[in-house]
């Protein structure tokens, strides 16, 4: 999972973890939290957008997240 922010954008370390999981041909699962472009070298992938959620800082804002990413995580792993 890279959770993608502002902060993320602009760090060499999380470009570099993200580059050696997809050189390794990792799983890679975008999650936006903030409105920004995902690089070309991740807008390849399905992303989850949770820009909405992370607006309302609430449990039920929580709660949809954490749905939502349980959602994208379980299509990825049982996949036949």
């Amino acid at each position: 999972m890279v959770l993608w922010t502002i902060y993320a954008s602009r760090s060499d370390e999380v470009r570099a973890e993200y580059e050696k999981a997809i050189q390794l041909e990792k799983d890679v699962v975008p999650i936006i939290l903030e409105e920004m472009p995902l690089p070309e070298a991740l807008s390849e992938y399905q992303y989850i957008d949770a820009t909405e959620v992370m607006m309302v800082h609430s449990p039920e804002g929580s709660k949809r997240l954490a749905l939502k990413l349980i959602d994208a995580l379980q299509q990825r792993l049982f996949v036949d």
